[in-house]
C-alpha cells in the first residue's frame, strides 16, 4: 500500500483523491519515478559499449552531454535525443532495456511507484511528461503500467524506423513540458503532478490539487529555488529516502 512507504500528510492526499472520481496524474520520470537517470545512464551504456561515436575530444556521450547540461539545459536535452541519429528506434529500444536493467531498475521509487499503482488501480490517466527521448524510459514506464501513449518525452523525427537528428518542438523541458500537454490534450488540468527539478516548476504549477516535489537525493537532488517555490505555494516535499 503506497501510504507504507509515504509521508502521512501525503499519504493522505492522495488517499482523499482516491476516494473522489479518476482524474489525471502527471509526473516527470528521471529523478521522480527512479532515483538516478535513465537517459544518462543510457548515454553511459553507449560509450561502455562503444555503440555511437562521441563529438572528438569530448569524452564520450555521456561526458560531453553532462558538460553541455551545465551550459544549457534544453540544448543537453535535445543532445542526448539527436546524438542517436542513424539508429533503428528499435535497436535503441533494445539497448535501453539492457541499460535500465542493469543500472535504474533497482532505483525505481518505492513510494512514488506505490502512488502511480494506486492511481491506476483506481482508474486514473498516468501521464509522464520527461526532457529525456522516450526510447530511454520506456522500459521503465512499461514496468509500472503506464501506457505507452501517455509518455510525452522528447519527440525526434523517425523516418522508416530510423531516428534522424531533427528534435521537434515543444521541447519538453520546463515551459515546454506545459506545452506538450496541452498539445496532447487542450485544457488539461491535472489534479497531481510530481517532478524533482526547477525544469518542473510550470508543470507542478498546473496541479489542481496535489503537487509533490520528489526529492530523490544525490546526484539529482532538488536545489534552494525548486524548494522555496514548494514551500511558497504548499507543494509536498517527498523523500529522499526511497
Amino acid at each position: 500500500m503506497f501510504a507504507r512507504q509515504t509521508e502521512p500528510a501525503l499519504a493522505a492526499a492522495v488517499s482523499r483523491l482516491l476516494q473522489g472520481p479518476p482524474s489525471t496524474a502527471v509526473f516527470d520520470a528521471d529523478g521522480t519515478l527512479w532515483n538516478n537517470d535513465a537517459n544518462e545512464q543510457l548515454l553511459g551504456y553507449i560509450d561502455e559499449h562503444d555503440l555511437i561515436s562521441a563529438p572528438e575530444g569530448s569524452g564520450g556521450l555521456l561526458a560531453y552531454n553532462n558538460a553541455l547540461f551545465a551550459k544549457d539545459r534544453r540544448a543537453a536535452s535535445i543532445f542526448a535525443a539527436v546524438c542517436c541519429a542513424g539508429q533503428r528506434l528499435e535497436t535503441l529500444l533494445q539497448w535501453s532495456e539492457a541499460s535500465f536493467q542493469a543500472h535504474v531498475q533497482s532505483h525505481v521509487r518505492v513510494g512514488v511507484s506505490a502512488i502511480v499503482a494506486a492511481l491506476l488501480g483506481h482508474g486514473w490517466r498516468v501521464l509522464v511528461v520527461s526532457a529525456s527521448p522516450a526510447w530511454a524510459i520506456l522500459p521503465g514506464t512499461d514496468r509500472l503500467g503506464i501506457p505507452r501513449e501517455n509518455v510525452l518525452a522528447l519527440h525526434v523525427a523517425v523516418e522508416e524506423g530510423v531516428v534522424t537528428d531533427r528534435a521537434i518542438e515543444p521541447i519538453t523541458i520546463g515551459a515546454g513540458k506545459v506545452a506538450r500537454l496541452e498539445a496532447h490534450e487542450p485544457g488539461l488540468a491535472p489534479a497531481l503532478c510530481a517532478g524533482n527539478s526547477v525544469d518542473d516548476i510550470p508543470m507542478l504549477a498546473m496541479a489542481s490539487d496535489v503537487a509533490v516535489v520528489v526529492d530523490p537525493g544525490h546526484p539529482h537532488a532538488v536545489d534552494e529555488e525548486l524548494l522555496r517555490v514548494a514551500g511558497d505555494r504548499g507543494w509536498f516535499v517527498h523523500g529522499p529516502i526511497l
